[in-house]
């Protein structure tokens, strides 16, 4: 029913609704299917932490986030509105969520609109987005970093909004669910093959729908970020398909390129492009092969940074100096030197300015020769262990 239109934004939406589906060929999708989607988007697009989130993609004035349309919106007084202006404004919201879903159930007469969606070609749309675009024409509340509804600048002849079909329409409504949330903004990853697109869609959606299944089931507001920076993650989840998918396995048959874009629609829109070319992605697939994959990790656990903290061991009438060296990870796994110290998970570190306390229980850690060690020193030290 769909087919990839080489647009990231609308393929990674596209990827969605087909990972949603279980599917993995955009042109098996079924009516059923894109209804299927549409229902889950309109049941948890109008509810925290999507509802809040996802106006860093839609902004403020998307159909799930206006207050003109929610029912559960109190007054002034903190009061529940009456019964029958709930009504209203769910009758609102349930129009503009169907002008949005569902809009490739509809087209339009083909003698009053001959306009073809600007993303697949298809008819655009028959229904309003806007009160103030064309029917079937789309602003920045629907497809993210263009222009407002009312501007004219970069627009053929003038004519602000962009044509849209109902099918890229909804693409783009689920576009976000695609993309990993890091620092506030998405990263959205498209491959210059859609295999590769599809996988990383189908990954952080996964991640996303398990994030708001947590959030909802708490009542968190917030829908919870990436601990990785958008590079870092991005690399890892790639690694992470490659290890996973018996697509890479010959190393020499799969040339594929990946685009990264760090964007918001927010408040302040901008977006960051990254490239992977070919050169890049192919060393991937080969370090990560058969072949040099046992020494490609060991590569990479080295390299991850380290520091190292002073720490006083054993009792205090043979008090000893040890160091702990900390490793850049969630949880900070230290280790006393010399080589009686043994690994401990832990992570009360605290930043500090002049370099990291360690709130170590009072009874201190038990040490192999016997000593316990304490923390003693909270500033940080490049020294190497001491004896």
């Amino acid at each position: 029913m769909l087919n990839w239109t080489g647009d990231p934004l609308v393929d990674i939406g596209m990827a969605v609704i087909t990972a949603m589906s279980h599917k993995r060929d955009p042109s098996l999708l079924t009516e059923a299917d894109l209804d299927g989607v549409a229902d889950w988007i309109e049941e948890n697009y109008v509810r925290d932490p999507l509802k809040s989130f996802l106006t860093v993609a839609f902004t403020s004035n998307a159909w799930f986030a206006q207050d003109a349309y929610n029912p559960d919106k109190k007054d002034p007084d903190g009061k529940y509105l009456e019964a029958s202006k709930r009504i209203e404004r769910k009758e609102k919201r349930t129009l503009w969520a169907t002008r949005h879903l569902r809009g490739w159930k509809t087209r339009p007469d083909p003698d009053a609109n001959s306009e073809r969606c600007v993303f697949t070609g298809l008819p655009v749309g028959a229904d309003p987005l806007s009160g103030k675009l064309m029917n079937g024409r789309a602003g920045r509340a629907q497809i993210p970093l263009i222009q407002g509804d009312e501007d004219i600048n970069f627009y053929p002849y003038g004519d602000p909004g962009l044509a849209i079909s109902g099918e890229a329409l909804l693409c783009l409504q689920a576009f976000p669910l695609g993309c990993a949330k890091v620092a506030g903004k998405l990263l959205a990853v498209h491959a210059s093959d859609p295999d590769l697109t599809f996988e990383f869609a189908q990954k952080f959606l996964a991640n996303n729908r398990e994030k708001v299944q947590l959030a909802q089931a708490a009542g968190e507001k917030k829908l919870s970020e990436s601990q990785h920076s958008y590079g870092t993650l991005l690399v890892e989840t790639l690694v992470r398909i490659m290890q996973d998918s018996d697509q890479y396995a010959n190393e020499e048959t799969k040339n594929v390129s990946v685009t990264a874009y760090y964007l918001t629609n927010g408040q302040t829109p901008e977006i960051d492009i990254f490239h992977l070319p070919l050169g890049i992605t192919r060393f991937l697939i080969r370090a990560n092969g058969a072949s040099y994959k046992p020494l490609w990790n060991s590569i990479v656990q080295a390299a991850w940074q380290r520091q190292v903290v002073n720490v006083l061991c054993g009792g205090a009438s043979s008090p000893r100096w040890g160091s702990v060296r900390l490793d850049k990870s969630p949880l900070a796994r230290f280790q006393i030197w010399p080589g009686w110290g043994a690994f401990y998970q832990y992570n009360q570190i605290v930043p500090q300015t002049s370099g990291l306390r360690l709130s170590w229980p009072a009874s201190g850690f038990p040490c192999r020769d016997g000593t316990t060690a304490f923390a003693r020193v909270t500033c940080l030290s490049t020294t190497p262990p001491m004896a």
